[in-house]
């Protein structure tokens, strides 16, 4: 038994013990039971603070299934979810105020919403409800699931449900992993700088808090911020995503060696494919102590790889773990070592996965996750080597056809990344009239960068002697600040889909308020900082 005493969440200047989590966990534990049936559902639309973790951990204590929802989506994209998810009690927070005061209206079936951190209109008080809850021990029973919704890159989003019963669903390989590959005990300290609304933050903070470890939370992503919560806290594992380690690198090395990040044990990087060359970086610059963890939302199964391993495969996610991954042509044909093709994941031996999911109300989308043979791939493209090293190329859905030859938008997005002014890139097919698809690259640049035609060119003889030219984009265009969700994953369909919106129109498109010029191919900036 973890010391009552001993800090389990620190955040800013607060900091929760493990005798204040747990008694809350029971109180919130109690009240889910009492408002709702085991199976049933709430919608958790809140900021990172403390308190999510408590209402996750107490509905899986209580039976009751936890659907996250960002709180930076819409009201009709958080409507959608809530209401998708079948959720009848939401929790949110001030920070979320306007959001939550806007579902009220569209969420009719939710019977009971609390607020933290102050009064939110039609919501109760979270610390006043939890109050007049017991705090004497519940029985274990069903244990509650965390339903979490995909991204949506490829359509509306999808709620993700592990067919067999797991301890808080899919990723509960997490707790082992942390200890078993990384080391991680009760005397560590975790740090995950991501939104917990998201998967990999919410699996690695649960994991942490399982393990009995000190969990550090950040308020928000800040570059030096994360350096200094790792000096002060003396942070032993960090799992961030490879856009926050690309921000990192934009410091300067003499910035970054003003920090003591000595106690740092194991640095793991998740949820988007990381390019070759940040990769290399972090190793140089920390060490052995690097890992890349590659998964998905629906669990299926993960690949790992140190820093060690790749030096000799560079580009590689690792080698599977608890399954088996295979690249397969568009017939279903498993494809030699080397062969690109749609990664699907299998049991041993080639069984059928035995990490099956469902999508929540979306029979179709289900079935199209298998084979005949009972594997499952998330449409991933990649290939194995003969030593059954992973390499992963694009998304199934982001490939574009350029005079009938497939081309991988991911490898020139990795190319341009390694420019000094490129803070960010996005490679989109855009229509051509010889070529059918042309590729266009929408490049947010750092602070100091000019940008231009000559900066365009520079960008796109730059790319061209990293990757074969019929990869690299003809046109380059900058942006302020292109569109990236909470888990770091690059939001190329909300690019081509403004893209294609200007281009229809005559005009300038629109990415996350700053304009960029779709007429002009020399790649001006339109809008200002």
């Amino acid at each position: 038994m973890t010391r009552p005493d001993k800090p389990a969440i620190v955040m800013d200047d607060r900091c929760v013990t493990y005798g204040e989590l747990d008694e809350q966990v029971t109180r919130m534990a109690h009240l889910l039971r009492s408002a709702l049936a085991p199976g049933e559902r709430i919608a958790v639309l809140l900021d990172t603070c403390p308190e999510y973790l408590v209402t996750c951990l107490a509905a899986e204590l209580a039976g009751i299934d936890f659907t996250p929802v960002n709180v930076r989506l819409t009201a009709d994209e958080a409507a959608y979810i809530v209401n998708d998810s079948g959720a009848r009690l939401v929790v949110t927070s001030t920070g979320a105020a306007a959001l939550a005061t806007a579902l009220v209206g569209r969420t009719p079936q939710v019977s009971r919403r609390l607020a933290v951190g102050g009064p939110i209109e039609g919501h109760q008080d979270f610390a006043e409800a939890l109050a007049a809850q017991p705090t004497t021990p519940l029985a274990q029973g069903r244990v509650g699931r965390t339903v979490v919704y995909s991204s949506g890159t490829t359509g509306r989003p999808k709620g993700i449900l592990a067919e067999r019963p797991t301890t808080g669903g899919p990723g509960d390989w997490f707790v082992p992993m942390l200890a078993d590959r990384f080391g991680a005990t009760a005397d560590s300290v975790g740090l995950t700088p991501g939104p917990l609304h998201h998967g990999a933050p919410l699996r690695w903070s649960r994991a942490t808090l399982k393990l009995g470890a000190t969990l550090v939370l950040l308020s928000r992503f800040d570059r030096r911020g994360l350096l200094e919560a790792v000096e002060r806290h003396k942070v032993t594992h960090l799992q961030l995503v490879p856009a926050m380690m690309l921000r990192v690198l934009k410091l300067s090395p003499q910035v970054r060696a003003g920090y003591d990040l000595s106690s740092l044990r194991a640095v793991m990087h998740t949820a988007a494919p990381c390019p070759s060359e940040v990769r290399a970086e972090w190793i140089s610059w920390l060490g052995e102590k690097v890992w890349d963890v590659y998964t998905s939302s629906e669990g299926f199964g993960w690949t790992i790889i140190s820093a060690g391993e790749t030096a000799g495969r560079p580009g590689s996610v690792g080698r599977p773990v608890n399954c088996e991954i295979r690249a397969c042509d568009d017939a279903g044909n498993e494809l030699p070592p080397g062969r690109t093709g749609v990664l699907w994941y299998s049991g041993p031996d080639g069984a059928p996965t035995p990490n099956r999911i469902a999508y929540h109300n979306a029979p179709e989308k289900t079935a199209a996750l298998y084979n005949k043979r009972g594997w499952a791939t998330v449409g991933d493209i990649g290939h194995v080597d003969e030593d059954g090293y992973v390499y992963l190329t694009d998304r199934r859905s982001d490939v574009v056809v350029a005079g009938g030859v497939n081309v991988y938008p991911r490898e020139a997005e990795d190319a341009l990344l390694a420019h000094p002014a490129v803070a960010d890139a996005a490679v989109i097919g855009v229509p051509d009239a010889l070529m059918g698809e042309r590729l266009l690259a929408v490049v947010e640049p750092v602070d100091s960068a000019e940008t231009g035609p000559a900066l365009a060119a520079e960008l796109i003889a730059f790319c061209r002697g990293r990757i074969a030219a019929f990869k690299c984009p003809r046109n380059v265009e900058f942006v302020d600040r292109l569109p990236r969700g909470a888990d770091g994953k690059l939001r190329r369909r909300q690019v081509r889909d403004a893209y294609r919106a200007g281009a229809d129109k005559g005009i300038a498109m629109v990415i996350n308020g700053s304009k960029l010029c779709t007429c002009c191919r020399g790649g001006s900036r339109v809008g200002s900082k």
